[in-house]
């Protein structure tokens, strides 16, 4: 009896201490579990990424990560289905996101959602999420973990960059100038088509090339030259030329070091500008100054010289009309004619000095216009009293015809109208003989200003058309057997063209062989300055 009493004591002790063990084992993983669960709740509710767990077509739990992210509350996503985030998702992502979560939900072996899509928060704010999902198992069955974070501003920056980085590949593209990138061994890396242009290579002849491979050796040269400057950290800014088909091209070169974020030198940038234009128009500018230089230095020499010239010529001259004066008055006969030869080659040479210096004037643009009011019938009454003598000497007719009303007057310069119609007027007695010659002047009233019309005709040998062209050239003679024959510079014209064209005017010429000339000058009844002709 007592052995059976003490044998069921030790089956209740065993008893009580199996279940002492199993209520601590249970304790301890009870406390277990309760640890991780905070753990993960911890985790779960400081974690930056949204998470969502679904579970049998449920979605059982979101942290605030994914509340804050989509605009609903934990209470209004509660027993959501993952399709309800379908509605939220952009149009352009929703057929590849409902793809995706078909295959996961159709139990594909190891298959994990893992993309980037754009979706619509509560608000209608577009938001760029990266999402990643993976089966679990989930209070003691599977469930899906969806893990997402907010790529927002990091796809904003990547646009940002991309539109730049196309901004930056249009004017690359688009540039008139030459641009390149080099290499630490100067070989070309990158080239736009305006350097395609400039080598008349296209780019794939130029990317992994030397400048001697692709440019004449003399140009290579100093490109070299060039390029090891830069690669040392230097910059360099400067103008060089290129020969290309047997013609010289002007560009402005910078190129500048490319380097990393380190700060170390991997290469070079180049742009080459062509100046060709500006640097000829410089060029020819320079070389205008200098034309206008020696035209000024040549019309103080022809002025100097001229009136040392004339000084003596003048007394040359007084001298030899007193000397004839008083032989004609003696009766002297046999010195008249001498005398009379030596006054008249005075006044031919020093008819030769004066059209010198007036070229030579308008040469250098420093001739001037001095306009006054003239009475036009004095200037015809001063041109007949001077040219009338010439035209006789030929045993030619004059005529004057004038149609202007008496007292008519323009503002002209009259020095210089008179020495048009002279220089008219003395080619017309020159080169005609036995003949008449006739000056016409008569009043245009047709436009807004009147003018003036001198017409001069003569009946002498005439102008070939061959040479009208040339009888207006400055320094140059229209025919030398002529100029051999009658004397002359063949400077008259040209003057007379010029101070036409200081004063408003033209003249213009008809001419037959044999048969005479006709010079006609119109000129206004008003001179117009500048700013009379901008405003009219």
């Amino acid at each position: 009896m007592n052995e059976e009493l003490s044998e069921d004591q030790t089956t209740d002790e065993l008893v009580t201490q199996v279940h002492q063990k199993l209520v601590e084992k249970l304790s301890n993983e009870n406390k277990r579990l309760n640890e991780s669960e905070e753990r993960f709740r911890l985790i779960s509710e400081q974690s930056l990424l949204a998470i969502n767990i679904v579970q049998e077509g449920k979605i059982v739990y979101v942290n605030e990560a994914w509340e804050s992210l989509t605009g609903f509350s934990i209470e209004e996503m509660k027993d959501w289905e993952p399709y309800h985030f379908v509605g939220m998702t952009h149009p352009d992502d929703r057929e590849r996101l409902v793809e995706q979560l078909k295959k996961k939900q159709g139990g594909m072996d190891g298959y994990s959602l893992n993309n980037q899509y754009r979706f619509f928060n509560r608000s209608g704010e577009l938001k760029w999420i990266s999402i990643y999902s993976k089966t679990i198992s989930y209070m003691g069955g599977p469930a899906d973990l969806a893990t997402c974070i907010d790529i927002t501003e990091q796809k904003k920056a990547e646009r940002s960059l991309q539109e730049s980085e196309e901004r930056l590949r249009a004017v690359f593209n688009s540039a008139e100038d030459a641009i390149f990138l080099k290499d630490m061994e100067c070989r070309y890396t990158q080239v736009n088509p305006a350097m395609e242009k400039l080598l008349g290579l296209p780019s794939e002849q130029i990317i992994g090339k030397r400048e001697v491979e692709v440019m004449p050796e003399s140009v290579a040269q100093r490109v070299r030259e060039e390029d090891a400057k830069v690669l040392e950290g230097a910059s360099v800014d400067e103008e060089s030329y290129l020969e290309f088909n047997g013609s010289r091209r002007y560009f402005h070169n910078l190129k500048v070091p490319l380097t990393n974020e380190e700060g170390e030198v991997i290469g070079l940038c180049g742009v080459s500008r062509d100046v060709t234009l500006r640097k000829t128009a410089a060029l020819a500018k320079e070389k205008q100054l200098r034309t206008e230089a020696e035209n000024s230095a040549k019309t103080e020499f022809l002025a100097r010289v001229s009136h040392e010239l004339r000084t003596p010529l003048n007394a040359i001259i007084g001298y030899s009309e007193m000397l004839l004066e008083d032989a004609e008055e003696e009766g002297a006969d046999r010195y008249s004619g001498d005398l009379r030869k030596i006054l008249d080659a005075g006044d031919h040479l020093l008819g030769l000095i004066n059209d010198i210096l007036d070229m030579s004037k308008v040469e250098s643009g420093s001739m001037d216009l001095f306009i006054e009011k003239v009475s036009i019938e004095e200037v015809i009454e001063e041109v007949v009293s001077i040219i009338k003598p010439l035209v006789q000497k030929n045993e030619n007719q004059f005529e004057v015809i004038s149609e202007l009303p008496t007292g008519l007057e323009m503002s002209v310069d009259r020095t210089k109208l008179r020495q048009v119609l002279l220089n008219l007027l003395s080619n017309a007695s020159k080169f005609t003989r036995k003949g008449t010659v006739t000056l016409k002047v008569e009043e245009l009233k047709e436009g807004s200003s009147p003018e003036i019309k001198f017409s001069v005709r003569d009946e002498g040998i005439g102008i070939d058309q061959s040479k009208m062209t040339k009888i207006f050239q400055r320094f140059t003679q229209a025919d030398e057997d002529t100029t051999l024959k009658f004397g002359g510079t063949g400077l008259g014209l040209p003057i007379t063209k010029a101070f036409l064209e200081m004063m408003g005017g033209s003249i213009e010429v008809i001419s037959e062989i044999g048969k005479g000339s006709a010079f006609e000058v119109t000129l206004p009844r008003e001179f117009l300055t500048p700013e009379k002709k901008s405003k009219s």
